[in-house]
């Protein structure tokens, strides 16, 4: 996208993510990381590195997909790597002590969806993270493999129904990755200490924002494709994965003349949450503890979701697809 359609503070968050990503490849390939995996599996990364959102306090979460013959043991000297690779280049340790940091295979990814056994299991975030904000930092050749795989899963009954398919499969798994998003946040119970009240509040901001944005920003560009035609084949798909969610904002942005005004103002308010959250987090739940401070803050995120909702709605309104959205 054009640097000059994207707002200062998202340049500056996209220039530090590539330069951090660099600096892990290249430290990982000198460690043998990818000689090791091969054309076997890939390592991406999701969260803010994934969006290319990243600043210097932002952790790194990643995913390591099998798409072949990955040895257990080579997935093992792998995951080491990794971590050995971030406590270098000094970031965060992983989230958990590491207890997500695993090797997922792609036949999990497919076999699960739709199941029982996927809502309890870290595969459906793996997988959905993987077409909404993925970005490979190892194996692109699997990489590619495995979005193509995942996407032909939601993508089954394509060819019965080429001129007129929708993509409800893939859009109830959004939406469904939303609700999950929202309960676990209020699974968490009550605060207990001011300090878990900040917490509560400092993540709910980010929810309604980065994590909302991540999920929208994709059934935003469904929508738009549905309103110029009335198809969505899987290189869509395939394209609309590997677009960061702020860059599907801009492809909506110039197929929706009409609707410029309304992105832009949605770019500047993801801009000034990316300067809100643009500290330590010391810093940011001693400004989340304070009342007045998260009212406003809280005011902006509903401010944020209304924009993203009204979009949508005047997007999709023309479309079937919307109404498979709001039940």
């Amino acid at each position: 996208m054009e640097s000059g359609n994207v707002p200062e503070p998202l340049q500056q968050r996209r220039i530090r993510t590539n330069e951090r990503v660099t600096q892990l490849r290249q430290r990982l390939m000198a460690a043998g990381a990818e000689a090791l995996i091969g054309h076997s599996a890939c390592v991406y990364a999701t969260g803010s590195v994934g969006r290319g959102e990243a600043s210097e306090h932002s952790d790194l979460d990643v995913f390591v997909v099998s798409t072949g013959e990955l040895k257990r043991l080579d997935g093992i000297r792998l995951l080491a790597k990794l971590i050995d690779a971030t406590e270098a280049l000094q970031f965060l340790p992983f989230s958990g002590d590491g207890e997500y940091l695993q090797v997922h295979k792609i036949d999990e990814l497919i076999r699960l969806l739709g199941t029982p056994d996927d809502d309890h299991t870290n595969v459906f975030t793996a997988r959905l993270l993987l077409l909404l904000e993925s970005r490979p930092i190892l194996g692109t050749t699997a990489y590619d493999s495995a979005l193509r795989q995942v996407i032909d899963s939601y993508w089954r009954d394509f060819d019965d129904h080429k001129p007129d398919f929708l993509p409800i499969f893939l859009a109830n798994d959004i939406s469904r990755y939303w609700k999950v998003l929202c309960v676990s946040y209020e699974a968490a119970g009550p605060p207990a200490s001011d300090i878990e009240k900040a917490k509560r509040r400092l993540n709910n901001y980010k929810l309604k924002h980065s994590r909302l944005l991540t999920c929208y920003s994709a059934l935003l560009y469904l929508a738009s494709l549905l309103r110029q035609a009335k198809s969505v084949s899987r290189e869509d798909a395939f394209a609309m994965a590997t677009l960061t969610p702020l860059d599907r904002l801009l492809v909506v942005r110039e197929a929706n003349p009409d609707r410029r005004q309304d992105i832009d103002t949605l770019l500047a308010a993801y801009a000034s949450f990316l300067e809100t959250t643009d500290d330590s987090k010391a810093a940011l739940l001693a400004r989340f503890a304070d009342d007045e401070y998260h009212v406003t803050k809280r005011q902006e995120a509903h401010r944020f979701g209304d924009l993203i909702f009204a979009l949508l709605s005047d997007l999709a309104s023309e479309s079937r697809l919307f109404r498979y959205l709001v039940v």
